[in-house]
């Protein structure tokens, strides 16, 4: 009966533990490097947090503000950030992977070379604004309404990669199996 204890009571202190783990993101502070993975840290006001290289996946920021922010090189694949205020925050060479942008404010915004793959921008306002030079996309990211032709041009699409790589198994398959076979004699001595 003791050692039955001591195992819940072991269970009891690693659950709370893990659930103290869940972070405290404030606005100004220096998280770079940091992980954040399938947080919520919606409604919240973060103006001028650094998150630079910090790992983001899943995570919810759904009506936070960001203003001034620095998401430099961060991973933010399939997190929610939308009705958020963006104004001014760094984006460049972040992973932007199927995140959610959903009526985001992005004034000034800066998403140079970052992954928007998947990315959908839904009801984004001052797209026009923001700066998208060197930004990836594909056929499933939906773009802010409002960019300009130059943006676009600035941008570079991206073929989904399953397509290239069924139609050149295809061909190598054709290819390998079509070759004339040379016949051997056999049992000959």
């Amino acid at each position: 009966m003791k050692a039955i204890t001591r195992i819940l009571g072991l269970f009891a202190l690693l659950a709370f533990a893990g659930s103290a783990g869940a972070s405290t993101l404030t606005a100004g502070g220096s998280y770079s490097g940091t992980s954040h993975i399938n947080e919520n840290h919606s409604t919240a006001t973060l103006n001028n947090i650094i998150l630079d290289n910090a790992t983001l996946t899943g995570t919810n920021f759904r009506q936070t503000n960001f203003s001034f922010g620095s998401f430099v090189n961060a991973n933010f694949n399939n997190s929610a950030v939308g009705a958020t205020n963006l104004r001014q925050t760094n984006f460049t060479g972040a992973n932007m992977t199927s995140a959610t942008f959903v009526n985001a404010n992005l004034n000034l915004t800066n998403f140079s070379g970052a992954n928007l793959a998947g990315a959908n921008f839904t009801g984004a306002t001052n797209g026009s604004t923001a700066n998208f030079s060197g930004a990836t996309y594909n056929a499933s990211t939906i773009l802010p309404t409002g960019i300009t032709a130059t943006q676009l041009a600035s941008m570079t699409f991206v073929a989904e990669p399953s397509t290239g790589m069924m139609l050149f198994g295809g061909i190598g398959g054709l290819a390998l199996y079509s070759r004339p076979r040379r016949r051997t004699a056999q049992g000959k001595a």
